[in-house]
């Protein structure tokens, strides 16, 4: 379960109030999707928890997991079912990539619909880099609009 995005002190509070301890929280880092391993806290060790807390804030998701064992199981799911956790520029690159599929699409309109699904402006550019996207401008218009589009495969430039 993911803690909600808030203040270190009110995230102890949230915990105390959601079941008592001992919690075992992952930290996951937005940029990569890498994990910190999970770390155990009792529910009287609030210096260490708040400590883990502030150190994460604002880099990483932090995630509550009901044990270690469920914890390796997931990871081991995830790992059998794509080679590793799912990543946020992951998820951005199939987003993007299928967005893109048909032809080139206005760029305000992906930024729109993809902070609609949860995904930041920076890691939807992080995926146009990955994905080698090609931006242009409308032309002859004063104020034409964007534009990303897939490469063209070597197949779509022999038959142009």
């Amino acid at each position: 379960m993911k803690i909600p995005t808030m203040k270190p002190e009110q995230a102890v509070a949230f915990l105390a109030e959601l079941r008592p301890g001992p919690w075992i929280l992952v930290a996951i880092d937005i940029a990569d999707g890498k994990a910190v391993p999970a770390q155990t806290f009792q529910g009287d060790d609030e210096g260490s928890l708040l400590d883990f807390l502030y150190l994460y804030h604002g880099t990483h998701t932090i995630s509550i997991e009901q044990d270690h064992e469920q914890s390796a199981i997931r990871a081991m799911e995830a790992e059998a079912a794509g080679g590793g956790p799912r990543t946020a520029r992951r998820e951005a690159e199939e987003f993007l990539g299928s967005k893109l599929a048909l032809g080139p699409v206005p760029v305000d309109e992906l930024l729109e619909e993809a902070e609609a699904n949860g995904i930041s402006e920076r890691t939807l550019k992080r995926a146009k880099q990955a994905l080698k996207v090609k931006a242009w401008k409308e032309k002859g218009r004063t104020h034409g609009r964007w534009h990303w589009e897939l490469p063209k495969t070597q197949e779509q430039r022999d038959a142009a």
